[in-house]
């Protein structure tokens, strides 16, 4: 669970919650008080909504969904709108699955390259349609990164996506080196859950 909680706590922490940003929402919980909470022994449900802004997009990608805590078995984040995706940690993998299929990565992968990976599933697959398409460079100490996105009814695809590392090597594109590209997450009140769905036992389960 400890592991659970510091991937969770890394997650959060990365960027402000939306309430830091505006009048303080009573009904919103800090992420101190979140992680505080899930360190109960039972499962907790808890509804988040998210924005992701990045500079070459002038409308921020709005999802929402849930996550749920389960204090030996990891935890998963449930995307509801505005497409339906899910991914689990248990501690050692990360395996997320959406409507384009499932990919894994183990916890020893460098955590940029895994918020890339993150960041790119959720303009692929929960995203809000693009209205035009996007040629991204972007070049960091460690390497460069190119991206086309290509808009179309459902969501964005990428035509290309390349992070390169010295010789060529893949390693690490540290996005929070940028103050462009921003995460706001808004969470509900947590509740306790007696016990898992099926699908989220059987998520659990598969890792």
């Amino acid at each position: 669970m400890r592991i659970v909680l510091i991937f969770l706590c890394a997650w959060l922490c990365w960027t402000p919650s939306l309430g830091a940003q505006g009048a303080p929402d009573e009904a919103t919980p800090s992420a101190e008080f979140l992680l505080k909470t899930l360190r109960s022994k039972q499962v907790i449900r808890v509804e988040f909504q998210e924005e992701v802004r990045l500079p070459f997009l002038k409308q921020p990608l709005k999802s929402s969904g849930y996550l749920v805590i389960h204090p030996d078995k990891g935890f998963i984040r449930k995307v509801l709108s505005p497409a339906e995706s899910a991914a689990a940690f248990d501690g050692n993998r990360i395996t997320v699955t959406d409507a384009s299929g499932t990919f894994s990565v183990d916890k020893e992968t460098a955590p940029q390259v895994v918020s890339a990976m993150l960041l790119w599933r959720t303009l692929v697959t929960e995203s809000e349609p693009l209205d035009r398409n996007y040629d991204v460079s972007v070049k960091t100490n460690d390497g460069e990164w190119s991206v086309t996105l290509k808009s179309r009814d459902k969501g964005a695809i990428f035509e290309k996506c390349v992070i390169r590392g010295k010789d060529n090597v893949v390693m690490t594109l540290d996005l929070d080196e940028s103050d462009e590209v921003k995460r706001f997450i808004r969470f509900g009140v947590p509740q306790p859950a007696s016990k898992l769905s099926n699908e989220e036992s059987a998520m659990l389960e598969s890792l």
